[in-house]
């Protein structure tokens, strides 16, 4: 059995699908009672962040997502060892490394950097993913503006190594099942796109012309709540976080990989991939 935390989000959806189409038993542990799976999964209404809440009875592998588990990575991490859970795999982040005022996603509550120690120190088999930036970013970052045919934002040229979530829970599945991937920290992160590139994908996939107008962080800032959807406590920090690593990594190559081939055996879905299979959501 393969328990998944954050089965509804970006990646976890995804490995669900993936783990049960390739015949696996699967839990999804999802603080929703009204999600829904396919017929075979065994869903665990839990909070994640409470390891106590959460099932791990037949579970011989587990993925830990911090989006959900927030600050309590460590206790999941023992709670499943006590349980008799044998691997663990973390969803961590490719720039955990970086200064954690570099890291926007802990604004928001991931704590990949934590999450990557919990099963590193956890004394059971591990495997930690380390994703580029996810090729979604695009439907809270510019999701509303980018049918207008204008995105405004600050630093266009910025290059991100990307990964396509639906990757990510490929090589997720396959770190579940497989040994190959014991004890490694992969990056997963194929080709590196800039801002601008991903908008005129966006556009090329609505049939739109996109121009992307560079603007100072100001105004940015400024029109950042609106354009994000992201929640007013939150976007100033997000904002300060983003234009913060934005500069500071400005001149730095983006590190790209090529594990996802080599672990899926065939090529990485690339942005415009993405763009085109996600148009209708924007």
């Amino acid at each position: 059995m393969y328990l998944i935390t954050g089965a509804t989000g970006n990646v976890g959806r995804h490995l669900v699908s993936t783990l049960v189409a390739q015949g696996a038993k699967v839990r999804a542990v999802t603080r929703d009672p009204a999600a829904r799976f396919d017929p075979s999964v065994d869903v665990c209404v839990a909070d994640p962040s409470d390891p106590s809440t959460v099932d791990f009875g037949g579970v011989t592998a587990a993925f830990l997502n911090s989006a959900a588990i927030g600050e309590s990575c460590a206790e999941f991490a023992a709670t499943a060892r006590a349980a008799g859970v044998r691997r663990l795999v973390a969803l961590a982040a490719y720039n955990i490394e970086h200064p954690l005022a570099l890291q926007p996603s802990r604004v928001l509550g991931h704590r990949n950097r934590e999450c990557e120690e919990a099963v590193v120190d956890s004394g059971l088999e591990w495997v930690s993913l380390r994703p580029g930036v996810y090729t979604s970013m695009a439907l809270p970052l510019w999701g509303p503006s980018v049918r207008s045919g204008i995105v405004p934002w600050p630093y266009p040229d910025f290059a991100e190594p990307v990964v396509d979530p639906r990757d990510v829970a490929e090589v997720a599945a396959h770190a579940l099942r497989r040994d190959d991937l014991l004890y490694r920290r992969p990056l997963l992160a194929s080709y590196a796109v800039t801002h601008r590139e991903m908008a005129a994908a966006v556009g090329d996939a609505l049939g739109v012309h996109v121009e992307v107008r560079e603007v100072s962080a100001f105004g940015f800032a400024a029109g950042f709540p609106g354009a994000a959807g992201a929640a007013a406590g939150a976007a100033a920090g997000l904002v300060a976080s983003l234009v913060a690593r934005w500069a500071a990594l400005e001149d730095v190559e983006a590190p790209v990989t090529e594990e996802v081939e080599l672990v899926l055996g065939r090529p990485a879905r690339g942005y415009g991939d993405w763009a085109r299979d996600h148009a209708g959501l924007f």
